[in-house]
């Protein structure tokens, strides 16, 4: 979470830094996949915990999720176009998001 912090510091001072050579996506695709979150799995592997550790596993979960679309944010100001693939993707996976 932490370097989900620091890249969300670093470009929201400085959005430009989002570019990354000749893949202007490179941090969209990269953080794609951290959209998808299995809720079977969190479920399965939280069975026995308490409820405050539940509530803590999901704030995470929350904040991890606030971070990267921030970035994805970040990255489309300033490229304003996103490549065919890129955009399926991502709309595929916010849709996942959205209705589990």
């Amino acid at each position: 979470l932490r370097y989900l912090l620091a890249l969300h510091a670093l470009f929201m001072a400085e959005p430009k830094l989002c570019l990354s050579g000749k893949n202007h996506h490179y941090f969209v695709e990269c953080l794609m996949p951290h959209l998808l979150y299995d809720h079977a799995d969190a479920q399965s592997s939280k069975a026995g915990a308490t409820e405050e550790a539940r509530r803590e596993a999901k704030k995470g979960q929350a904040e991890k999720l606030t971070l990267v679309l921030s970035i994805i944010s970040s990255n489309m100001a300033v490229i304003d176009v996103l490549g065919d693939h890129v955009c399926l993707t991502l709309t595929n996976n916010l849709q996942k998001l959205i209705a589990p």
